[in-house]
């Protein structure tokens, strides 16, 4: 049993209940395959008209709000969880689009109207995922992951 995946399922089939437009950027793999652990935080993307709606949502499996970074535009979650290595599971999510440096790259009203569903959950478009890992990797993060490197060749 891996609590984080529960709860992070559990959300996300709340969002689909109520309607609301989301998708899950990257690092979606713990979700499908159980073998998988949660790598970090957890990056969605939503538009600023769902925030209170998701505000709600995140209250309701007891996250509260931390962090909101002007440069990147996003908000983040966060929850402790007393298993899975006792860390806390954090869920930070990027408002109306993907930013760096306060510059919109890729905005939310076009990866959401091409979004596609996996499971039960949303994620990025093919080309749209090829492009926010470039980016991500290239401006967040000044190197390329790995795993990165081979999702970008696929």
């Amino acid at each position: 049993m891996n609590v984080k995946r529960d709860i992070v399922r559990a959300i996300l089939e709340d969002f689909n209940k109520s309607g609301l437009d989301y998708c899950v950027l990257r690092n979606y793999e713990f979700l499908i395959d159980e073998s998988k652990d949660v790598e970090g935080d957890i990056d969605i993307l939503i538009s600023s008209e769902d925030f209170n709606k998701i505000d709600g949502v995140m209250r309701s499996h007891g996250f509260f709000a931390g962090r909101y970074n002007n440069l990147t535009k996003h908000l983040g979650y966060f929850r402790l969880t007393l298993t899975n290595k006792g860390k806390n599971l954090a869920i930070d999510f990027h408002l109306d689009g993907l930013s760096f440096n306060g510059v919109t790259y890729l905005h939310s009203n076009n990866i959401l109207s091409r979004r596609k569903k996996i499971d039960f959950f949303y994620v990025p478009s093919d080309e749209d995922y090829f492009i926010e890992l470039l980016i991500h990797s290239i401006l967040d993060k000044k190197e390329f992951k790995e795993k990165y490197i081979i999702e970008l060749r696929k």
